[in-house]
């Protein structure tokens, strides 16, 4: 498919297409504005339908309508975040419950700062560790049992840092020696 380019000059070259003899003739010019005004309109309307339908532009309702063709809900969500979900849906519904699959849309959701690793943990079930993500571990857990096999268990830990995931208590002593600490959300 070519490169579409939204022409924003219509009156203007229709203008200067005119035949000779009509050039100049100011009812034929005025006439002529009028009718490729309403063509500039059409083209308008038709280039920000045509941008909308692109998911790195498309927002409210355009976006609404992406997310309803791939079957994925707003659920409140929005927009950047939305987008993201969306792209995360369409790799859910081309997936095959491979490990890479998994690793890919738990990519597509997260920051991209946060960390993703995945465990084995045979016989059959896995461990996702999702560390520096602000997404609850039961928003993740729900879009990655998506992308599972069938029969395969699985199970998801976040945590904000895993160097301060479980750390020692020196300010209170009658703590026992645990702090309070970030030892992570399991589901």
């Amino acid at each position: 498919m070519s490169d579409l380019v939204h022409d924003t000059s219509h009156a203007d070259e229709g203008l200067a297409r005119s035949l000779e003899r009509f050039k100049g003739q100011p009812n034929w010019e005025l006439l002529l504005k009028l009718f490729l005004f309403r063509v500039q309109g059409m083209e308008d309307v038709a280039w920000e339908l045509y941008q909308g339908m692109f998911l790195d532009v498309a927002q409210g309702p355009q976006l609404d309508m992406l997310g309803d063709t791939v079957g994925e809900p707003r659920n409140g969500r929005q927009d950047d975040q939305y987008r993201l979900f969306i792209r995360a849906r369409v790799k859910i519904n081309r997936a095959n419950g491979k490990v890479s699959d998994v690793l890919e849309v738990a990519k597509l959701v997260l920051e991209p700062t946060a960390t993703v690793t995945y465990t084995p943990e045979y016989p059959a079930a896995y461990k996702v560790t999702v560390t520096g993500s602000s997404i609850s571990a039961r928003d993740i857990r729900d879009i990655l049992v998506q992308v599972k096999p069938a029969g395969v268990g699985m199970s998801v830990v976040r945590t904000e840092d895993l160097a301060t995931a479980l750390i020692f208590d020196t300010l209170t002593p009658l703590t026992n020696g645990l702090d309070h600490g970030l030892l992570g959300d399991d589901v």
